[in-house]
């Protein structure tokens, strides 16, 4: 297994995460783990969709890129963060705990950084 699928494992591990996905700015999906079915490529496309708008929003409002968003439904939310020219997205339930989710990004960021995949 690679060193990318099990830092995507160990954020499932995380309770109430549904899925871990790493997202090229193109939509692509790289990897991703789900822990339950989830429609990855959709999410990844997106999350892409998403993070374009914000990109465009910042710049027109002479703001730094965002680095990361949210999106809170009624039965689950996603977060997502840019790490180089790529995209982590977690899936989670609602109850889930960002605070900890923000933490373990943080906590994993160089090591996504080095796995270059």
């Amino acid at each position: 297994m690679s060193e990318l699928k099990k830092i995507l494992e160990n954020f499932c591990k995380l309770d109430g995460v549904r899925a871990a996905l790493l997202v090229g700015s193109d939509g692509v999906l790289h990897e991703s783990h789900e822990e339950r079915e989830l429609d990855s490529t959709r999410v990844a496309a997106l999350v892409a969709a998403c993070s374009g708008l914000g990109a465009r929003t910042a710049d027109e409002l002479g703001l730094e890129v965002v680095s990361q968003s949210y999106i809170v439904y009624d039965n689950f939310n996603i977060t997502f963060e840019a790490i180089a020219d790529r995209t982590l997205v977690i899936v989670a339930d609602p109850g889930a705990n960002l605070g900890r989710i923000r933490l373990e990004i943080r906590k994993n960021k160089k090591n996504i950084e080095a796995t270059g995949e």
